[in-house]
């Protein structure tokens, strides 16, 4: 018992951080400051730009935080299950919107680059 105990508190520990980092990371890229971060760098990136980055790479770990979480408190057989279900997934999902989000919108460049780099080559035959 004392096993299944010391994993609870570890999983409830690993999704409460995981929660807590979405939500700070959440303000920061919607409140955040829009100065650059390096200056000096090649891309600089703003404050608001590194936290959506990070959201998006957290997609995983904050999934798998979250299935932990659920399956380790048994939330399938209390009350009011899909406000709990939807309360416990709700920071995965965001850092998931983040990553699709990422992900779409490199795609839509690639096709842009490609759209692009075909009228230059079709412009210089003719």
């Amino acid at each position: 018992m004392d096993r299944i105990k010391t994993a609870k508190f570890i999983y409830n520990t690993l999704y409460a951080v995981g929660a807590a980092t979405v939500l700070c990371l959440c303000f920061i890229a919607l409140f955040g400051s829009k100065e650059t971060v390096y200056p000096d760098s090649m891309i600089g990136y703003t404050w608001r730009n590194m936290a959506f980055f990070c959201l998006a790479a957290g997609t995983l770990p904050m999934l798998f935080a979250c299935i932990s979480f659920c399956n380790c408190n048994n939330i399938k057989n209390r009350a009011h299950k899909n406000f709990r279900f939807f309360l416990i997934f709700f920071p995965g999902v965001v850092c998931a919107a983040c990553a699709l989000f990422l992900i779409g919108l490199i795609i839509i460049m690639m096709a842009q680059g490609y759209i692009y780099h075909f009228k230059w080559i079709r412009s210089r035959h003719l």
